[in-house]
Order: C-alpha cells, then sequence, then structure tokens
C-alpha cells in the first residue's frame, strides 16, 4: 500500500494506492502531508491548512509599516495584477472550488468572479488599457493561454501553437503578447495569429514597457537584460540581481514621485525580503524584511503607483498538526 498527498486547486488532499489491484481511495483528510506508517501500522501524518492572501505594504513611507491585508478568507488568493486604468485588480482565487479569474477593488471589495472553467489558472496580466486579462488556465493535462474581454465578457483561448506557456505580458500597444514555452520568448500576434520569436536569448518571462522595450532575466535569475524597441541589440540592464525565480520581479514605470524601478522577490537562506532596483541610481534597496514563509516566490506581485502599495502573495498563519490514524481505521 503506497500513501501520498497531492494539491488540487490549492487544498491538499490523501490518497491510498494499492499496488497489488490498482485501486486509488481518497482519504477524505483535507491538509493530509508527509505520511509514514509506524511499525504497529498506524499512519502518521502532518495535518496543513495553509491558505494564502493577497497583501499590501506602502513603500517609501516616512514611518515604517508592517505588511496589511486586502483580501484574506478561507480560501487561498494568488496572482495579484493591477490596472491603472481600471483602478481593479485581477487575481485567482478556488473560492468555487476551482482555481477561476477575479478581479476586485482596491479595499478587497467588489468582488466578481469572471470565469467557470473549472481548472487552474495562473498569472493573469491586464492588457494597458485595461480591457483584457490574460492567463494561463491547466485543465486535463493541457496548458492554454486566454483572455478574458471586460467589455464583451467573453474568454478566448490563443492559438499559439506552444505545448507550453509560461507568465504572459501584454505589448505595449496591447496588439500581442509575449509568452514562454519554458525556453524561449515568443510574441504572439492577436490580429493574424503570427507567432515570432521575440529574443535570441533564452528566457522564461519578458516584460515589456510602455516604450516597448522587453526587460527579461538571464537563466541563473542573476541579472536582468533589455532589447530595446527597434533594436536587434539586447543589452545588460542589471549586472547583479538575486531573483527568486525568472518570473518574481516586476517592472514599475517612472511617475511623478519615482524613478523607474524593478520589485523582486530577494531570499537568501532563510532571509525574506521585498527589495526593489532603482534603474536610474543603480542602487538596490530593502523595501521589507520578513519571517519565512511571509510571502509565496511563485505567485507574483505588482506595484500601486498612485497609492506606492507593493501587493503580493502572503501565506497566512499556517496551522500544522501530527495525527495518527490507527491501523484497524485505515481503508485497507
Amino acid at each position: 500500500m503506497l500513501v501520498f498527498s497531492g494539491i488540487k486547486q490549492g487544498q491538499r488532499h490523501g490518497y491510498f494506492y494499492d499496488l497489488t489491484t490498482d485501486k486509488l481511495t481518497n482519504a477524505d483528510i483535507e491538509g493530509l502531508s508527509f505520511p509514514e506508517f509506524a511499525s504497529d501500522g498506524s499512519l502518521y501524518f502532518h495535518q496543513w491548512q495553509i491558505d494564502s492572501a493577497l497583501m499590501r505594504v506602502a513603500i517609501g513611507d516616512d514611518v515604517a509599516s508592517s505588511p496589511f491585508p486586502i483580501m484574506s478568507s478561507h480560501f487561498s488568493s494568488r496572482f495579484s495584477d493591477y490596472s491603472e486604468v481600471t483602478k481593479q485588480l485581477a487575481y485567482t482565487s478556488n473560492e468555487s472550488g476551482f482555481t477561476e479569474l477575479w478581479r476586485a477593488s482596491l479595499d478587497g471589495t467588489e468582488r466578481v468572479q469572471l470565469t467557470q472553467l473549472e481548472g487552474s489558472i495562473y498569472n493573469p496580466v491586464w492588457s494597458y488599457d485595461g480591457r483584457f486579462i490574460a492567463f494561463t488556465l491547466f485543465k486535463s493535462g493541457e496548458n492554454g493561454l486566454y483572455f478574458y474581454d471586460t467589455l464583451q465578457e467573453q474568454i478566448k483561448k490563443v492559438d499559439t501553437q506552444l505545448t507550453y506557456h509560461g507568465k504572459p505580458a501584454w505589448s505595449h500597444d496591447n496588439q500581442s503578447i509575449l509568452i514562454s514555452n519554458g525556453s524561449n520568448l515568443f510574441r504572439i500576434d492577436l490580429n493574424n495569429g503570427q507567432v515570432t520569436q521575440a529574443l535570441d536569448s533564452k528566457a522564461m518571462y519578458g516584460y515589456e514597457n510602455t516604450a516597448g522595450d522587453i526587460i527579461f532575466a538571464n537563466q541563473e535569475n542573476t541579472q536582468l537584460w533589455i532589447k530595446p524597441a527597434g533594436s536587434m541589440k539586447e543589452q545588460l540592464l542589471v549586472d547583479n540581481i538575486n531573483l527568486s525565480n525568472n518570473f518574481a520581479w516586476h517592472f514599475a514605470q517612472e511617475d511623478s514621485t519615482t524613478t523607474a524601478r524593478i520589485y523582486y522577490f530577494n531570499v537568501k537562506a532563510d532571509d525574506y525580503r521585498l527589495s526593489y532596483y532603482d534603474i536610474d541610481k543603480q542602487i538596490h534597496h530593502d523595501a521589507i524584511r520578513l519571517p519565512e514563509r511571509a510571502f509565496s516566490r511563485s505567485s507574483g506581485l505588482t506595484y500601486i503607483a498612485d497609492k506606492h502599495w507593493l501587493v503580493f502573495t502572503s501565506y497566512k498563519s499556517p496551522q500544522i498538526d501530527i495525527k495518527r490514524i490507527k491501523a484497524q481505521y485505515l481503508p485497507f
């Protein structure tokens, strides 16, 4: 008999698998993790209850502030992205039982579920004009690229000819989407469906700013590079940076109060920080230092310029218990 745990729609579940009959049985125990049989046949396991929430932290205040919840519930909210046009957050939530696309106001109210695809949605990203939200969907063993039209309230799948899709990014004119197949970055023209390679270098993710420049990380996540609009040459932008992964960063445009910045998750051993790089001054700054598991390194972050808020996904205080099921009560 094999006992294992898996994560489905953001929730941990335990399963029993009979190696002789190939029968799979759901343990019906939420949060079952790290199972271990004792010599008397009893099963010991961790029962994890860890949900995620959207948090904000003020950047540049005279008085330092702790992260404050925007959205906190018994469900997991992740992958927030802010639109300066609509003044809304797009994000994912498993509130319906599946990880669907939602949007809400900055105070966490006016929440609306936008999709009912009954799969797992990742990395929603607003178009610059605030009309579309691009995202990736995992369902039935397939990974596809989609976008939601907020005006027509319709969902469209994009034919990319790719078998895998990373985090999407909109072009500055909203006419194409940048997406990686896990190795190379491609541009998908939404008007004619044409697929072209956007960079010579390999990249897991590329961001295009309003000037049309493409910014991307190297494979080691230690540098950021830029391909200026209209240029065929890729140039080094940040020569020393500690990115948690290839897309664990956010480019913030220059505005009337701050210079252009790269916000990123900065993790060294058990030292967890939210940091930023000032592109003009070429200096790294730490915005806040946080305890381990205070943020999800893979669930994205976004910046709200008019409020100077950095919004990220945080794990709520975990409840982890060690439990036992006596041998006579096991389903085999």
